[in-house]
């Protein structure tokens, strides 16, 4: 066993003699591979200002293109309400509310996905665990979920014949209600599509603003509404 113990503190004094410190050149390699990570991470972290004014082009033109459709199918709405109240066919009209309700989910998914990549061309969203995964991260699929719901009220062919009765004991009257016309009443809460348009289109959201609220501490980013 003293045999053992000699041999290791042999080894380990061998060791010691073997150990060189490092070179003055060495040092300097060493320290500039150390400087240019810094520079790496800080460059990651700026912002590709081509990047994130073209995304944000794009958003602008998702972002009308959402309230052109829901403003047609505002007034396809009031259209097949005044139809009905004065006994002419709807059809026709139900069939473009239908298809217009289509198309403006479509266009909200594409809408939603220009802000994730606008946010991620400003370091708003980290990436490094997966484009999808920091989409889910995000919460911007809660809204996305919310506003597609939202877009599916209104009237619908496949709707058309359906009432709602309602009896009031009072007259002995049973009173029914096109399930349509009820649609084309709740149909107004999509007006909050025209305020967020505004809103994201204005000079105060543009990049010029968002670059001036960074230099502030500010996190500027789009509307929820």
């Amino acid at each position: 066993m003293h045999g053992g113990m000699t041999a290791a503190l042999n080894r380990h004094k061998k060791g010691e003699q073997n150990f060189q410190p490092p070179t003055k050149e060495e040092e300097e390699i060493n320290a500039k591979e150390l400087q240019q990570q810094e520079l790496e991470k800080e460059f990651k972290s700026w912002e590709d200002v081509t990047k994130s004014n073209a995304y944000y082009a794009k958003l602008k033109v998702t972002e009308i293109l959402c309230c052109f459709l829901t403003l047609i199918h505002l007034g396809n709405s009031i259209v097949i309400y005044e139809l009905d109240y004065k006994g002419y066919d709807n059809e026709a009209n139900l069939y473009i509310s239908t298809i217009s309700i289509f198309y403006l989910i479509a266009m909200l998914n594409v809408r939603y996905y220009v802000q994730f990549k606008w946010m991620v061309a400003k370091n708003f969203i980290n990436v490094d665990e997966g484009e999808w995964a920091s989409f889910w991260n995000s919460n911007l699929w809660k809204y996305m979920i919310i506003e597609s719901i939202i877009t599916q009220i209104g009237p619908q062919v496949f709707l058309r014949g359906y009432k709602v009765n309602e009896y009031n004991y009072v007259y002995d009257v049973t009173i029914e209600y096109e399930v349509n016309n009820l649609l084309c009443c709740f149909v107004w809460i999509k007006c909050y599509a025209i305020l967020r348009t505004v809103l994201t289109t204005n000079k105060f959201t543009n990049p010029r603003a968002q670059r001036v609220c960074a230099l502030n501490g500010c996190h500027a980013s789009l509307p929820k509404l």
